[in-house]
């Protein structure tokens, strides 16, 4: 039996985590023992812990956003099927609803209203969901931002005098530094630019159902109570926009091109200076 595409990605994303994690753990172990020719092994081993308590942190603030964004795209696919289905709806035979004589039409359309305003409502939980995302993890991410976004510019700082080193043909460097220097360079940004993709895909999928709120109310056939239940939930984006920010700050990937942007910049002013 063939694999669903999805299952199938599934199971690759499954592989490359446990390959991602076995991997980190390997350097992590590397680096502790590395780094106990000069510290207590006691003292390196907290480092590391404190590490990866960082990265479990980080871990689940983004799934809580991969948990918003799957939730965004099924009302933006409710929200287009339910006006997509229509003509299904219209070939229902009218003797089949005893409904009080109600016909198919006057039946779909007040489907149509009441469904539109049960999504109107799982938006208005997501809503909440976000601002609760946001004030929770809101000062530690931004911490976190910090953090890897200091040490970005000083492991940068650091491959530029072994750059500087090698160029002089000193012996201050070995290996095992550079390649803890270029893996920690780009476990950085990286770290930086997962937490601001998970933002910006939330942002997209946010700006994504806005586009078919849009679309539906430029077509000429939308009855007025589903026009109206429209133009409510239009108006329930504005006021109510889905965004993720930590202290004001938002995420997105703008944000993680100024953050890197600041960081060579900032680099560049420390050469100079020296």
């Amino acid at each position: 039996m063939e694999l669903k595409q999805s299952t199938l990605w599934k199971y690759i994303r499954i592989v490359i985590c446990t390959m991602m994690g076995v991997f980190y753990m390997g350097v992590l172990v590397f680096e502790t023992w590395y780094w106990t020719k000069h510290n207590s092994i006691l003292y390196e081993i907290l480092i590391r812990v404190c590490k990866l308590y960082k990265w479990i942190i980080i871990a689940i603030y983004c799934y809580s956003l991969k948990f918003i964004k799957t939730k965004l795209r099924k009302v933006s696919e409710n929200l287009k099927n339910t006006f997509a289905d229509r003509q299904k709806w219209k070939k229902h035979d009218e003797n089949e609803i005893n409904l009080k004589r109600i016909s198919t039409i006057e039946l779909f359309q007040m489907f149509k209203v009441n469904y539109i305003l049960k999504l109107r409502h799982e938006y208005f939980l997501i809503h909440n969901l976000t601002q609760q995302i946001n004030s929770l993890f809101g000062l530690i991410i931004l911490t976190f931002i910090v953090y890897y976004s200091i040490n970005f510019v000083n492991c940068l700082y650091m491959s530029y005098l072994f750059v500087k080193c090698v160029d002089n043909a000193c012996n201050f460097y070995d290996f095992e530094v550079m390649f803890l220097t270029v893996f920690w360079t780009l476990n950085t940004s990286g770290i930086l630019f997962v937490i601001m993709y998970y933002g910006q895909l939330i942002e997209d999928e946010t700006n994504n159902l806005a586009d078919i709120l849009q679309e539906l109310l430029l077509e000429n056939n939308v009855a007025y109570q589903d026009f109206k239940q429209l133009k409510l939930f239009v108006n329930q984006l504005i006021y109510n926009k889905i965004q993720i920010y930590v202290v004001g700050f938002s995420l997105n990937v703008s944000s993680f091109c100024t953050l890197m942007a600041t960081g060579c910049t900032y680099l560049f002013v420390l050469i100079q200076l020296k």
